[in-house]
């Protein structure tokens, strides 16, 4: 039976080398393995066995959200409409600021595994019915 081969790129891939490849590539993958000169697979193959690395990838990406949580600040604070829109429905939230319902059901013991009868079916959903029309 014949040897199987090494790939000889991946003896030559170091933490070193991948943690130097990180920066400037937003954590893709793809970017990250050709600075090594590598296929992705092997990157991937590489990461599993060297977890630590993946923190510095998370790490790259946190920094893009950041740059781009910066560029919405700098548009809220121009009043930018659309940024003002879209920062109030996702961080202001806790505020009430939101663009879809939300309605809170209270249940009289029925949620669980348990089967429910028709009658409890109707029941329920006559109380969500009443919630709903309540301003």
């Amino acid at each position: 039976m014949a040897k199987k081969k090494r790939n000889p790129t991946a003896r030559k891939l170091t933490i070193t080398k991948v943690r130097n490849a990180i920066p400037g590539t937003q954590g893709i993958i793809n970017l990250i393995a050709t600075k090594c000169d590598i296929h992705r697979k092997n990157l991937y193959n590489f990461l599993e066995k060297h977890p630590q690395l993946r923190e510095d990838i998370e790490h790259e990406k946190e920094q893009l959200i950041d740059i781009a949580e910066g560029h919405l600040s700098l548009k809220v604070r121009k009043g930018d409409l659309a940024a003002c829109r879209f920062l109030l429905s996702t961080k202001g939230k806790k505020r009430g600021y939101t663009t879809k319902q939300e309605l809170e059901v209270k249940t009289k013991g029925i949620i669980g595994t348990t089967k429910l009868s028709t009658s409890q079916i109707e029941e329920l959903m006559e109380d969500i019915k009443e919630h709903a029309n309540k301003p």
